[in-house]
């Protein structure tokens, strides 16, 4: 009876380990789905690209430049990476190293985000603070829109660039907008954790 209910057990543990499994393969080639070479990836180079020349007249290229390129290599570097390895067989152990490596290479993007969010800002210009809140913004809900699958890598990805700009908003003297855009992120927040 006691080796019966062990076997059960046993059983049950290995089904319950077999579907943990799947589910980390599931989203790891959902992370690669998102990442690889498709319109999400040449989209945020547009708007990198975009972003640098626009903020240019008002921080100047050798702020711009160099940020639009750390951050186009990235993410370029991302995309190859997420081809190379999508649907290849791998072990347990290398879809949890995979998984991390998403984790910190989404902090990497979000990071780059967020200092465009603190030295892109254009102090002078209300109209280009209006369009890095609105870049911001946008980027920060398509990283909620293509990484709710796992919270760690969309929280990674989304949560430093709009607190970033609210901080310096902040600083800058306005109290309006950074209360607007750390309501904002905790949207963002709330909205990645309900479509997990």
């Amino acid at each position: 009876m006691v080796a019966v209910g062990m076997n059960t057990a046993s059983a049950s543990t290995a089904i319950q380990q077999a579907q943990d499994a799947f589910t980390r393969r599931r989203v790891l080639d959902l992370l690669f789905d998102s990442a690889g070479w498709g319109l999400v990836t040449l989209a945020q180079l547009a708007v990198t690209a975009a972003m640098a020349g626009v903020l240019s007249s008002a921080v100047g290229w050798a702020v711009t430049a160099p940020w639009a390129v750390v951050l186009s290599t990235t993410v370029m570097g991302k995309a190859t990476y997420a081809t190379m390895f999508r649907r290849r067989p791998l072990s347990d152990k290398q879809v949890a190293y995979h998984i991390r490596l998403f984790i910190y290479s989404a902090f990497m993007v979000g990071a780059m985000w967020a200092f465009a969010g603190w030295y892109l800002y254009p102090p002078f210009n209300e109209e280009l603070r209006l369009f890095l809140v609105f870049v911001l913004g946008g980027i920060s809900l398509s990283a909620v829109g293509t990484q709710h699958i796992y919270l760690p890598v969309c929280y990674a990805s989304m949560g430093l660039a709009v607190p970033v700009l609210a901080l310096r908003f902040f600083i800058d003297g306005h109290v309006i907008e950074p209360l607007l855009l750390t309501l904002y992120t905790l949207i963002l927040f709330r909205l990645a954790s309900s479509i997990s």
